[in-house]
């Protein structure tokens, strides 16, 4: 049953990082997370977009150490997992969704001069700058690193990853946590991500979640941990020191996203959702493609003078439908081609 609803966060939450992707450049506040914003500006898509990052990525790194845990323990098992399951795919992906996102990112600043050219110039600049850009590929660059490092880790209970988590969160000095969008390792992201992927590992064999009581009440204790985060946030912005700032930030961020993860895998066990092994297995690519096509979509409207409140919606189901069909005509090929070169590797 759990095993059951371990998978179903991984469909659900994949969907909502999705709709996170999709409603980015609709929010009021100016984030400068996308490099355009799109009109309609409605609060509602802050809000959504607060509420799902509360949790959405600690769930995520959580599910990816409890599914990690049952594999092989040896060295040269995590070497082989590593390879074929997340470097070869992403580097694979990434030929294909990160010259994609440059000419997006072209076309827009510069509409009336050839894209391609730009593009590759901006990606130089961006890489002589930054670094090799990592885009959403952050999160399978901390997988591979996390997979490495958790193996030296003698992990038998849930210390240490309560350690990691809280010290990520005390260094951080910005009002969330920042995910890395290029080739490097941010700490704050670095420990505070690494100790869900932990307790994920931990909890696989020693935590029944059905256990931890009602949903209804973590779904309380998250609700007022948001709020407060939600204060805490407003006052950052307004570059207002926030009352016990140094307590307030790791005490609340924290125990938002970790009420938030189990208010979520409790919802799946309550609601006892059952999907296909399909649409389980469609999360990994759905995840490696969708980031291009849900800004090609966004940029097509915002072009073409789509300013209506439905557009955001649009965004979200015409680019989830693309996504899987990509994945029904080309899924199946794409990793077997990925696990053929990685077969060609030594090891």
């Amino acid at each position: 049953m759990q095993i059951n609803s371990f998978n179903n966060a991984r469909v659900i939450g994949n969907y909502m990082r999705c709709c996170i992707h999709c409603l980015v450049p609709y929010m009021v506040y100016n984030h400068g997370m996308w490099f355009f914003q799109s009109e309609p500006n409605a609060k509602v898509f802050d809000y959504t977009i607060f509420v799902l990052h509360a949790f959405v990525m600690e769930a995520f790194m959580f599910l990816s150490g409890y599914f990690t845990s049952d594999k092989s323990n040896s060295l040269k098992g995590v070497y082989q997992r590593v390879k074929s399951r997340l470097f070869f795919p992403s580097l694979l992906s990434a030929i294909f969704t990160i010259p994609l996102l440059y000419l997006l990112k072209a076309c827009y600043a510069f509409p009336n001069e050839a894209a391609i050219g730009k593009a590759a110039v901006m990606f130089a600049q961006d890489l002589q700058i930054h670094g090799l850009p990592l885009a959403h590929y952050w999160f399978i660059f901390y997988l591979i690193l996390f997979s490495f490092l958790a193996h030296f880790i003698p992990v038998k209970n849930s210390f240490i990853a309560i350690a990691c988590l809280v010290f990520g969160l005390s260094i951080n000095s910005e009002a969330m946590i920042r995910n890395p969008i290029y080739l490097s390792i941010n700490l704050p992201s670095f420990f505070y991500y690494f100790g869900y992927y932990l307790l994920g590992m931990v909890w696989r064999n020693k935590t029944n979640f059905s256990n931890l009581g009602k949903w209804w009440i973590w779904a309380l204790v998250f609700l007022l941990n948001l709020s407060i985060s939600g204060l805490y946030i407003l006052a950052y912005q307004q570059h207002e020191k926030a009352f016990l700032d140094f307590l307030l930030q790791p005490f609340f961020f924290g125990t938002c996203a970790f009420t938030g993860c189990i208010v979520f895998i409790r919802l799946m066990e309550t609601v006892k959702l059952k999907f296909s092994s399909y649409q389980i297995e469609s999360t990994y690519f759905i995840y490696l493609f969708h980031l291009p096509i849900a800004i090609a979509f966004q940029l097509f409207f915002k072009l073409n003078g789509f300013v209506a409140f439905w557009v955001p919606i649009a965004v979200i189901i015409l680019s989830i439908s693309l996504v899987h069909g990509l994945n029904k005509l080309f899924g199946k090929h794409f990793f077997e081609i990925s696990k053929r070169i990685s077969s060609t590797l030594p090891l």
